[in-house]
């Protein structure tokens, strides 16, 4: 063979084997993928979705499943309602923020730092001119937002905003995160791109893992995942950070689209530590730490300086030494000291949900290379703070502001606006309007106050922030504050006329018409309208047509609201909230078995409201006992222990089950069960009732007695009915002291309301020789028992006035 027909057989054979290595598989894999998106297989993975409205214009709305690429379905949790349309209009300026929980703003996300900017910026325009498009989503991080950044350089940005950082480790693909992606940067980059195939998609397994199940569960869920100073993942994770952020950096550039870049806060003065490095510690030095933790309890600062030095080099990056020295040097008026201590805390500590100096300081590196504009957020906090110390009057928790927070992100913000370049300058107002007038322009009220407020004191009850150094302490002073709130007899009226002020001055906004609707419910035509109003500026937004068929529901209009809840799981298939309330609307329009059309529609929206929720509780709940109703004994038992695997343990479900079993005649079982939920609910009647009814069915009447006794107790006026029927049918013999008690504390309980009760109590009144005492409620309880038409009763108890009085 010569060599030139060498050379061509290895070509030929070359050909083949990229035939068969790449281009065959590749055209299947096209070819798959295009048969996926034609059977409507997976789901849109890009955050923003076109679509035409009624009026025939296009708009790009949030894609409500945009978290699935990174996060199982059940715990992905949904953007912002954001919409604009699809063309920018003309003289429009739009804005993106890319970020996290902190960015979107959580319960202030009607008033984060994006819409306080949208607000400014607009200045006093009547017609919409500006957009400041918020993209924050809780737990997302660099991974996420730089497939963001992709997109939306493709939107006609007028400038780009990154506020992120704090969720690198716990975030997808972060070395603490729970969602079991790979931490290798080419095995990520791959995965991410595979995400987005339809095909993949189908493929992602529907169930959690055994250590989700019971679906989102905040910081909670990342608790365990905690990384010690030193750890080679925290390299490995900045590494990662960097590599996105340039990544968004350099795609923004390629688009021409300028970019600010924030150096964001942590709360460094009111946010011990989660979790302190306690690795080889001595019983000595953990004594010693203890000490320590007491004498900052008692102010005894001097004492906890002391004995830090002893222990110090035992205890060299121990999160929770650092956090109790900066908090003693604090009180001591040894500020750098403190400040010191402070950011060594925060570096220390194990549980990574803060950025720190590391991640910011590279950032600030990437951001000077790139000639991308710097907003030192951190330093307008620290200037803003007491001793130059960040703490909770700015950051409620760990990274997310207060309002007073928010409005230093967006004042910072807006003055790095300022030196982007002289043309975009020209399109700012001249100041930044003061906090006041922010309140103003947004519609913040005392309502959203209180609203807020709540939404921290449950926030800092949960885990982990609840096993935080002296929490309590800081709970127990924001109840306070939040009763003196409350006492404002004019909160109401204050908060609907501010939100019409802001109205007035942002006509386009549909946020605001939803929170006006919100506080009208009290007018249910005033309510309508205003959601109304909101659907029509963006007809896309779930929550607020879930809130609008809410408010039909509570006006008995069912087939409305039907209408409204399947139009929003028309937008968001996996709403749960929608199925929920589907569930409620459809189990109560028939009566009798689960056979029924209404009953089996009841049970799939529960079934899928779980299936998107695994901790919705009041799903569960209403599943079983419909279960339960309809004699689908086995399906409700089998339902409750899947709850109890969620993590659900409600009693209402509990009670439900263990009727189930007595009604599949498992005696035994459903006795060892009411048992197990006395001891699990002991501050619930129920319980102890349904095992005395059990008891009673198998005619074992003193324990019956017994567990109905203890039912009343708690007031539980079933069980003072119950009492009674099994002693005046001589299957139990109460005394008449407990006869007479039992009866008073019963009439107490209904007020004086129901003459059965009232004339048990005028007997007992009777066996103590209290005659006049007997007929004076009698008489009483004759009144009203004609009143409530209880012809029999009436003349029983007209028998025994007579009785009673010798008449």
């Amino acid at each position: 063979m010569t060599e030139q027909a060498a050379n061509s057989s290895k070509l030929r054979t070359a050909a083949k084997f990229l035939v068969i290595v790449i281009v065959l598989p590749c055209s299947i894999l096209l070819t798959l993928e295009l048969l996926a998106n034609i059977a409507g297989f997976g789901y849109p993975s890009t955050f923003f979705i076109k679509e035409t409205t009624i009026d025939g214009n296009t708009h790009l709305r949030a894609n409500y499943q945009v978290g699935y690429r990174f996060f199982p379905a059940q715990l992905a949790r949904k953007p912002l309602p954001e919409i604009m349309p699809a063309i920018k209009p003309a003289g429009r300026l739009r804005i993106f923020v890319l970020g996290e929980s902190a960015a979107r703003g959580e319960q202030l996300a009607d008033f984060s730092f994006a819409r306080m900017l949208e607000a400014a910026l607009q200045n006093g325009h009547q017609q919409k001119t500006v957009e400041v498009i918020n993209t924050g989503i809780p737990a997302i991080n660099s991974w996420v937002l730089r497939e963001f950044a992709k997109e939306i350089v493709n939107y006609q940005p007028d400038l780009i905003i990154v506020y992120a950082g704090h969720n690198e480790f716990i975030g997808p693909y972060g070395p603490a995160s729970v969602f079991g992606l790979s931490q290798n940067r080419n095995a990520a980059l791959s995965g991410i791109w595979a995400s987005s195939l339809r095909l993949i998609q189908t493929l992602k397994p529907a169930a959690l893992p055994a250590n989700l199940a019971k679906g989102w569960q905040g910081l909670e869920m990342f608790s365990k995942n905690s990384i010690a100073p030193g750890n080679k993942a925290i390299l490995t994770c900045l590494n990662n950070w960097y590599a996105n952020l340039n990544d968004i950096f350099s795609v923004a550039a390629a688009a021409k689209v300028p970019v600010i870049w924030c150096r964001v806060p942590v709360n460094q003065k009111d946010c011990p530590p989660f979790i302190s490095d306690e690795a080889g510690l001595s019983p000595e030095v953990v004594t010693t730490i203890d000490q320590i933790k007491k004498d900052s309890e008692n102010n005894d600062y001097q004492n906890v300086l002391r004995n830090i030095d002893k222990i110090r080099d035992a205890v060299p990056a121990n999160a929770l030494v650092n956090y109790l020295e900066g908090r003693a040097h604090m009180a001591l008026e040894q500020i750098e000291a403190a400040k010191k201590c402070f950011k060594q805390a925060v570096d220390n500590d194990c549980f990574r949900v803060r950025t720190t100096d590391l991640f910011n300081d590279a950032g600030f590196e990437l951001a000077k290379k790139h000639g991308v504009i710097i907003a030192e957020v951190e330093e307008a906090f620290a200037k803003a703070s007491k001793n130059g110390i960040i703490g909770n009057d700015l950051i409620y928790d760990h990274v997310h502001l207060t309002l007073e927070g928010h409005y230093q992100a967006a004042s910072c913000i807006f003055a790095a606006m300022k030196t982007l370049n002289a043309e975009f300058a020209k399109l700012l107002p001249a100041r930044f309007p003061d906090l006041v007038e922010i309140k103003k322009i947004t519609g913040f009220s005392n309502q959203d106050s209180i609203d807020n407020l709540t939404h921290i004191i449950s926030s800092l009850q949960s885990p982990p922030f609840n096993c935080q150094f002296m929490q309590q302490k800081r709970i127990d002073k924001l109840q306070s504050e939040l009763k003196v709130l409350q006492k404002d007899s004019n909160s109401l009226l204050d908060s609907i006329t501010s939100t019409r002020t802001a109205l007035a001055l942002q006509p386009f906004n549909p946020a605001i018409y939803s929170r006006l609707a919100m506080l009208c419910r009290n007018d249910p035509y005033e309510a309508k309208k205003n959601f109304e109003q909101s659907l029509a500026l963006n007809p896309f937004n779930i929550d607020a047509l879930n809130n609008l068929g809410l408010l039909l529901m509570s006006q008995k209009f069912d087939q409305e609201a039907e209408k409204i809840f399947l139009r929003s799981l028309v937008i968001a298939p996996d709403f749960a909230r929608a199925h929920y309330n589907l569930g409620i609307i459809y189990a109560g329009n028939e009566k009798e078995t689960d056979s029924t059309p209404g009953r089996q529609k009841a049970i799939e929206h529960y079934r899928l409201a779980i299936l998107a929720d695994p901790g919705m509780e009041n799903a569960w709940r209403n599943l079983i006992n419909l279960y339960f109703r309809t004699k689908n004994y086995d399906a409700a038992i089998v339902t409750y222990q899947q709850a109890v695997l969620a993590g659900i343990n409600d009693v209402y479900s509990a009670i439900a089950a263990g009727n189930s079993l007595m009604q599949l005649q498992q005696t035994d079982q459903a006795l060892a069960f009411y048992e197990q939920a006395v001891a699990s609910f002991p501050l619930s009647p129920l319980p102890s009732y349904s095992l005395g009814l059990a008891c009673e069915k198998l005619q074992k009447f003193s324990e019956a007695g017994n567990h109905l006794l203890k039912a009343t107790e708690s007031g539980h006026l079933p069980a003072f009915y119950r009492l009674f029927e099994l002693h005046f049918a001589q299957n139990l013999n109460l005394t008449n002291a407990q006869v007479a008690k039992l009866s008073e504390k019963a009439c107490q309980i209904t007020d004086f309301t129901d003459p059965w009760l009232m004339q048990i109590l005028a007997a007992s009144y009777l066996n103590a020789g209290q005659k006049n005492e007997a007929a004076g409620i009698l008489h009483r309880a004759l009144n009203i028992a004609r009143n409530q038409g209880k012809a029999e009763l009436a003349n029983e108890i007209e028998a025994n006035i007579k009785l009673a009085t010798g008449n």
